[in-house]
C-alpha cells in the first residue's frame, strides 16, 4: 500500500496525524493563500513528496496499526485497575 503526504487545515482532526513539513503540511483554516502556499511547496519540491510519503508510512507503522491500539488500550485498562 502506498502512503502519501497530506495537506489539511489546522481545525481538522487529521492535523494530529501530520508532523508539519515532515509527512505533510497544515494550513490555516479559511486562509486560501496559506493553502496555496502549502500546495506550491509540494508541487515545487516533488522529491520531498516521496520522502514525506515514506515518513507517513513510518508514522502509521509505528503508531497507528491495530496492535498499537490494542496495547495502548490494555495499558489504559491496567491503569484503571490500580
Amino acid at each position: 500500500a502506498q502512503v502519501v503526504p497530506a495537506i489539511c487545515s489546522d481545525t481538522n482532526g487529521t492535523q494530529w496525524y501530520i508532523d508539519h513539513g515532515e509527512n505533510g503540511y497544515i494550513f490555516e483554516s479559511d486562509n486560501k493563500d496559506d493553502l496555496m502556499k502549502k500546495i506550491r511547496l509540494m508541487v515545487d519540491n516533488r522529491e520531498s513528496i516521496i520522502n514525506m510519503g515514506y515518513q507517513s508510512r513510518k508514522k502509521v507503522e509505528n503508531n497507528h496499526l491495530p496492535k498499537h491500539f490494542y496495547f495502548k488500550f490494555c495499558s489504559m485498562i491496567d491503569t484503571l485497575k490500580q
